[in-house]
């Protein structure tokens, strides 16, 4: 197989992030990761992290020495040295508790940090990667030998990383024929989504994202299923590049708009020669320059509904939280009663002036 579908689970709403099952090894032993565009390296936990790595709703950790599809990544090799400079998160630096793994080798490392305070660090290998269809590869992973902050405590066991790196899997399984092309997409359902339902789809190759073009773009048709498929077509943005971060994926964003009314200060947005902004599946938030912020504030509350309380004073600050927090009186389910709407404005592939650097729409 040379495309796949993966199924998303999970949802903002559930876990706060949207995960994917992997299985690595042979014999294959699968994990729940998070789908994450803004990573480059994949990891689990590995076999003798102990303490050191999260429980992650008990699963099992991946184990090196009882895989025999399992190979180390010597510290000298080519393999790390290229690879881990172009992707900027391995060294060939000495592991505290690699011998927990392989005792007489240094092997390759990594270290990956995110925004809001946590990593995870390991040993790279390589190992067989197989999706829920049986497609995959062999491909470097990370196996982690310790994690701190909310990667430590999430049910998830690690991360899926697919930005734009040589050692993200994905461009891995295309450079090795195991993907008919150099394309995903990445679908996503609303807030109701829960961790054992489907909320949406990976599609790996470009076969799978023409297929699911074609779905959206036949309205009125039956899916599979034989439930109507009233979808509209694919709308399509440039990419661009980001100077010092040529893995993640930029579009231009130029407005943002509140139940259907456009932010004034939007208009920073439109004439700003910045870097434009970067789509990161793995980050729950949307984060606003400041001018933008607060003109998406005073918009929100002005709409505001009935069931939804502005959270103030000490428990605004029991919450940690620096920026405005909303306390919703019903259910999850009464959430788009109680907030307006929300419009992201993106310029559109073949506009003037918004030429795509990346490979990707």
């Amino acid at each position: 197989r040379r495309l796949a579908a993966v199924p998303v689970g999970g949802g903002t709403a559930t876990r706060g992030y949207f995960a994917a099952e992997v299985a690595l090894g042979m014999p294959p032993r699968a994990f729940e990761l998070v789908v994450d565009t803004g990573s480059t390296i994949t990891y689990v936990p590995c076999a003798g992290c102990r303490g050191h790595c999260g429980a992650h709703g008990g699963a099992e950790p991946l184990e090196p020495a009882s895989s025999a599809s399992a190979g180390r990544v010597e510290c000298h090799s080519p393999t790390c040295r290229d690879v881990c400079r172009a992707a900027g998160t391995c060294s060939c630096s000495p592991l505290h508790l690699a011998p927990a793994l392989w005792p007489t080798s240094r092997s390759c490392s990594f270290e990956q940090r995110y925004a809001e305070g946590s990593m995870a660090g390991g040993a790279l290998l390589r190992e067989r990667l197989l999706l829920p269809d049986g497609s995959g590869g062999e491909a470097l992973v990370g196996c982690a030998l310790r994690e701190t902050g909310e990667l430590k405590a999430q049910h998830a066991s690690g991360i899926l990383g697919l930005a734009d790196s040589p050692v993200s899997v994905f461009n891995q399984l295309v450079a090795a024929g195991d993907l008919d092309a150099d394309a995903f997409g990445l679908c996503l359902s609303g807030p109701e989504g829960r961790p054992d339902e489907a909320a949406g789809a990976l599609l790996l190759g470009a076969e799978a994202l023409e297929a699911a073009r074609g779905r959206g773009s036949e309205g009125g048709e039956e899916d599979d299923d034989g439930e109507d498929n009233d979808g509209e077509a694919a709308q399509w943005t440039p990419m661009v590049s980001r100077p010092g971060h040529p893995s993640l994926y930029g579009v231009h964003l130029l407005g943002v708009g509140v139940g259907g009314e456009p932010v004034e200060e939007g208009a920073a947005l439109a004439a700003s020669t910045g870097m434009g902004a970067i789509v990161d599946s793995g980050t729950t938030f949307l984060y606003l320059p400041e001018d933008v912020y607060r003109g998406f504030v005073v918009s929100l509350l002005q709409q505001l509904g009935p069931d939804a309380d502005l959270v103030r004073g000490r428990d605004r600050e029991a919450l940690g939280y620096s920026g405005e927090c909303f306390r919703l009186r019903g259910e999850w389910a009464d959430i788009d009663a109680a907030f307006p709407s929300v419009q992201l404005h993106l310029s559109k592939a073949g506009a003037d002036g918004a030429e795509g650097a990346g490979r990707r729409g």
